[in-house]
């Protein structure tokens, strides 16, 4: 590390800047306003996430918490839920709280936005190497901080630099996502679980633009498993034809 970049030594550096590392950062300039807070990501903002979208009422109840009251600003609540059992056994109903189904690249963007109002500064770097000294972490020679928050996901480099092995089989879930037309109907948030790849469920979740979140997941529990299957696994419990895919 440089002479210039040692003498750059921030309070906390929050690996990944995802809901996790952007609610991280939050939480420290509420507590400390005055703190310097560290961002670091691979990617730039907005950015695109493989994900369900669905962000449940006691999620924004937290952010709130966090002061942040309007991450769901222009998309309407889904007030509706439906599950089907393995079995084949359905049950839906009003929720009691309604949900809501927000793009990541919009919702991580708007948390990110707000932890860079509050001060947290935004850079774009990919951690590989975490250095541990008395007073201080150093981060690939580049960065140095007081504390790390390691939100950098299930192959997380600051996990790794402390000797905690990867998630075993059984512990780690993949997913196939794509977004495909709404079902017609009164929106509602659909999970489909499965017997075939258990625990497995598809999903499909009514974004109120038109679309849907739809996806199928399944616990790596041995064998890879291969996007020709998630793909037609969510053909297959879905319906949602190959060349949306």
């Amino acid at each position: 590390m440089s002479d210039a970049l040692r003498r750059e030594v921030w309070d906390v550096a929050v690996v990944g800047a995802g809901p996790a590392g952007a609610a991280a950062a939050l939480r420290v300039l509420g507590l400390r306003p005055d703190a310097r807070v560290l961002l670091l990501d691979r990617a730039d903002f907005p950015r695109d996430k493989a994900c369900g979208d669905g962000i449940a009422p006691h999620a924004l109840q937290v952010l709130a918490g966090l002061d942040v009251h309007d991450p769901a600003a222009d998309f309407s609540p889904v007030h509706r839920l439906r599950l089907r059992s393995p079995a084949g056994a359905t049950v839906a109903g009003e929720m009691r709280r309604p949900a809501y189904v927000i793009p990541r690249r919009i919702f991580d963007a708007r948390l990110v936005a707000a932890a860079r109002a509050r001060g947290a500064v935004l850079h774009r770097h990919t951690v590989r190497r975490v250095e541990q000294f008395p007073d201080r972490v150093e981060l690939d020679g580049a960065y140095a901080a007081r504390a790390v928050v390691g939100a950098d996901g299930a192959e997380s480099a600051v996990r790794r630099s402390l000797g905690v092995d990867r998630n075993p089989p059984g512990h780690l879930a993949v997913a196939l996502r794509a977004y495909a037309p709404a079902p017609s109907g009164a929106p509602e948030q659909l999970l489909m679980l499965t017997a075939d790849g258990w625990p497995a469920y598809a999903w499909s979740f009514p974004i109120g633009d038109g679309r849907a979140n739809v996806g199928y997941g399944e616990v790596l529990a041995g064998a890879p498993v291969s996007r020709a299957r998630l793909s037609a696994r969510l053909t297959e419990l879905l319906g949602i034809p190959a060349d949306v895919l």
